[in-house]
């Protein structure tokens, strides 16, 4: 009997292209929102066409943080990565995870919109969880190319 099956490195690499891009997606869509906010009928009373032009490119940035799109593109690039036969392309990739979930983090649970949050428990978080992996690189990689590399059969 002939079976047909989706081997795991497929769907990984299917829902990691899936997560990278809703991440551009939302990305794109917060880039895009100074632009076409008044045309869609969200502005203010005292509207000025000029304020298009002058589009702050970190305010922009500042906002791709706070509302976290940045997990999406973290576990799509995850997910793609434990796709590959290359277990150090994993370890890399989940040093990168780590970082963007904690600036996300950083920014979304914060009790206000500033450029430094107040409140730096994430990145501590962050750093600590980055340092464990970095003294555990051996363990990891060990593991990770077991799992991603090709069952060798005789």
């Amino acid at each position: 009997m002939l079976s047909k099956f989706i081997t795991y490195r497929t769907l990984l690499r299917v829902v990691g292209i899936m997560f990278l891009l809703l991440a551009t997606f939302y990305i794109l869509r917060i880039a895009v929102r100074p632009l076409f906010g008044p045309f869609l009928g969200n502005y203010p009373e005292n509207f000025q066409p000029q304020a298009l032009i002058t589009i702050s490119f970190t305010q922009t940035l500042i906002e791709i943080l706070y509302e976290g799109p940045l997990v999406f593109l973290a576990v799509g690039l995850l997910c793609l990565s434990l796709s590959f036969k290359k277990a150090y392309i994993g370890y890399w990739s989940f040093h990168l995870t780590i970082w963007l979930v904690g600036l996300s983090a950083w920014y979304r649970f914060n009790s206000v919109f500033l450029p430094w949050p107040a409140n730096p428990i994430w990145l501590i978080v962050t750093l600590v969880t980055s340092l464990v992996l970095l003294i555990l690189y051996k363990p990891i990689t060990s593991i990770l190319r077991k799992l991603v590399a090709p069952v060798q059969r005789a």
